[in-house]
């Protein structure tokens, strides 16, 4: 494989991080809407 270049010579550094979200929109039913969220401040 010479068409790679060589990478055994070459720092790398990496600072900070990822985060993946996912967001799924729709009706919720197993959620009561008198209940109170126990997330809630």
């Amino acid at each position: 494989m010479s068409a790679l270049p060589d990478m055994s010579t070459g720092n790398v550094t990496v600072i900070g991080d990822v985060m993946l979200d996912r967001f799924w929109s729709g009706a919720s039913r197993r959620v009561s809407p008198r209940r109170r969220s126990r997330w809630s401040a």
